[in-house]
C-alpha cells in the first residue's frame, strides 16, 4: 500500500490508558480496526493480512506494541485453548525477544505468531468438535450401563 507515512497519533482516554478507537497507525489506520484485523485475519488463516495489521500496531508506539502482544496472548487462551497448549509459551518467548533485543525487526517479530498462530484455530475447533462428541458419548454410554441394571 503506497499511504504516506505519518507519526502515529495515541490518544489518551483517561484511567484506562490510550483510547485505540480514536488513535491511529503511521500509515493513518485506525488501531482498534488494526487489532480487531490481525485477530481476524488469524482466525481466517490469512497469514499475509495478519502481518501486516499487527505490524501497524506495533510500529504505532510503545504502548500499541504492549497491547498488541497482549493481544496476541490472550487470543492463544481464548481461541486456541487446550488443542495446542503451548501456544501461549510460543508468543510469549517471542514477545520476551521483542522487547530484549533493542534491534530487532518489528515486521519479523510481528510474523512470528501470525504465522504460528494462524492455523491453531481450526485445530482448536476441531479439537472442541472431538470433545463434544467424547462428552455427548458418555452420556450415551452411561444411561446404557444405568438401564442394563449393571450400576448401583
Amino acid at each position: 500500500m503506497d499511504k504516506e507515512k505519518f507519526d502515529a497519533t495515541i490518544v489518551m482516554g483517561g484511567k484506562r490508558g490510550p483510547n485505540w478507537f480514536k488513535s491511529t497507525s503511521p500509515y493513518g489506520y485506525n488501531i482498534a480496526e488494526c487489532i480487531s484485523a490481525a485477530v481476524k485475519e488469524i482466525r481466517r488463516s490469512n497469514e499475509e493480512m495478519a502481518i501486516f495489521w499487527a505490524h501497524q500496531v506495533a510500529i504505532s508506539g510503545q504502548a500499541a506494541e504492549k497491547f498488541i502482544w497482549e493481544i496476541l496472548r490472550v487470543h492463544c487462551i481464548e481461541d486456541i485453548g487446550l488443542a495446542n497448549p503451548q501456544a501461549i509459551n510460543v508468543v510469549t518467548d517471542v514477545m520476551r525477544l521483542y522487547f530484549d533485543l533493542p534491534n530487532i525487526d518489528e515486521e519479523i517479530c510481528c510474523a512470528c505468531p501470525c504465522c504460528y498462530l494462524y492455523g491453531q484455530v481450526q485445530e482448536n475447533q476441531i479439537f472442541k468438535r472431538d470433545a463434544f462428541r467424547d462428552a455427548s458419548g458418555i452420556e450415551e454410554r452411561q444411561a446404557e450401563a444405568e438401564n442394563s441394571g449393571l450400576c448401583p
